[in-house]
């Protein structure tokens, strides 16, 4: 068995290379937000590291999330800015694959605020749901994931099977 002096010796070796490792996590980070014009200038006006807004802001927004102040209407702003706009280019380019997919995904974004409508004294208790709802909604408009194609499917196949037992 270890002494208490060598598992103090490897606590403080694993504890050098976690700060090392953060460290090089945040130099790499600070280079990424060298490039955003805005906390340039926010670090000039405030004299605070970008990187220390940029911690900020997000604990913020985070907390803001943790007790729903304010997040049902960042999660509606974030689902609707920019498919809106991504439902705009691809009207004007006359895309109509590009078109019935934002369709769907307006049909899917409606029916989801219905539901959190009627179902707000439910989701009111629900810890990290406007969390929860955001990632879904970055889900179904994100051009990576295509979410709102995925959820087609499975929304088919499972119309299909009960309409099946009606015919």
């Amino acid at each position: 068995m270890p002494s208490t002096d060598e598992l103090k010796a490897k606590a403080q070796e694993l504890a050098q290379k976690g700060l090392a490792m953060a460290q090089n996590a945040a130099a790499k980070f600070n280079e990424d937000l060298e490039k955003v014009e805005i906390l340039q200038k926010a670090e000039e006006t405030i004299r605070v590291p970008k990187l220390y807004i940029v911690l900020a802001l997000t604990l913020m927004g985070l907390s803001l999330f943790m007790f729903n102040a304010g997040a049902q209407f960042i999660v509606n702003v974030v689902g609707f800015v920019f498919p809106a706009y991504a439902s705009f280019r691809a009207l004007e380019a006359g895309d109509q694959a590009e078109g019935k997919i934002w369709l769907g995904y307006w049909v899917t974004f409606g029916a989801i605020n219905l539901l959190d409508f009627f179902a707000d004294f439910i989701t009111y208790w629900l810890p990290f749901y406007y969390l929860l709802k955001l990632a879904l909604v970055v889900y179904l408009t994100h051009p990576h994931f295509r979410g709102v194609v995925h959820l087609k499917k499975v929304v088919s196949k499972m119309g299909r099977a009960l309409t099946s037992k009606f015919e």
